[in-house]
């Protein structure tokens, strides 16, 4: 958007968020975001240490390196993970951060290798889309006045939160958010700022952005995930997009009581 100064604020606050190796996500890309290539690919190679064969952190490196301009890098990467997930062709397509790969030869016979491959036939064949799931979890919810609701762990606080795939983020409620406070589940330092909302009914108003340092979704667990708390005291917990965009597949069975997460 050509807002320069406020993406750089953001660069640095990931950078200070992600303080230890355990919660490098995006590091790497503040770091080249704010030109600083030298520190980006130090944390990139921190990273894909720690699981040199994730498919997601080949990704990654993939990314960055196109970033950077280092095409050979990145077709190298991009290779690697295409040898582990070819079912992602059609993001790749899409992908801005591969924007930089896309005009080169090597590149396109790349796509054309996997695009003619038996695997990636099998990977969107309807027979074989359970066997291609790496793992599915299952998490238990009630119903409340057919409200569907779930329990979580935010940062190690059991709490009961309306499962909400129209929401953006997570969202607290100031009853909530404060005794997070006082209770030492929050601090100071996760405050990140502020930002105006719509709720379903249309209405605006103004709520305080955290960081939300560890949240434990059935088996799966998130870090560093954003919510929003409301200036309602009535507001409910509600499990949004910063949560369920990051966890794979995900059904609801109304007969077993059971959200399915696919991964």
């Amino acid at each position: 958007m050509g807002k320069k100064d406020l993406a750089d604020s953001d660069f640095r606050k990931i950078i200070e968020l992600e303080d230890t190796p355990e919660k490098y996500e995006c590091i790497f890309f503040a770091y080249e975001g704010l030109g600083d290539k030298e520190n980006a690919l130090k944390t990139l190679d921190i990273y894909l240490t720690a699981d040199s064969t994730d498919s997601g952190r080949l990704y990654d490196a993939a990314c960055l390196y196109s970033r950077l301009g280092d095409a050979n890098k990145a077709l190298s990467f991009l290779e690697r993970f295409l040898e582990k997930d070819p079912s992602k062709l059609a993001h790749m397509q899409r992908d801005i951060d591969l924007k930089n790969l896309r005009g080169t030869e090597e590149y396109k016979r790349l796509i054309e290798k996997y695009q003619q491959s038996s695997n990636i036939k099998d990977a969107f064949s309807d027979e074989n889309k359970e066997r291609h799931a790496s793992h599915v979890s299952e998490v238990s919810f009630i119903k409340d006045n057919g409200i569907c609701q779930v329990k979580c762990k935010i940062n190690e606080l059991p709490l009961y939160f309306v499962f909400d795939t129209g929401a953006s983020t997570v969202s607290l409620s100031m009853v909530e958010a404060n005794f997070m406070m006082k209770n030492g589940y929050l601090s100071a330092k996760d405050v990140v700022g502020s930002q105006r909302f719509m709720d379903a009914n249309g209405n605006v108003s103004e709520g305080t952005i955290v960081n939300l340092r560890k949240v434990e979704f059935g088996e799966e667990q998130l870090n560093n995930v954003r919510a929003s708390v409301v200036r309602n005291q009535k507001a409910p917990l509600l499990l949004g997009q910063s949560v369920l965009g990051r966890l794979g597949k995900i059904e609801i069975d109304n007969n077993a009581r059971v959200i399915k997460v696919s991964r």
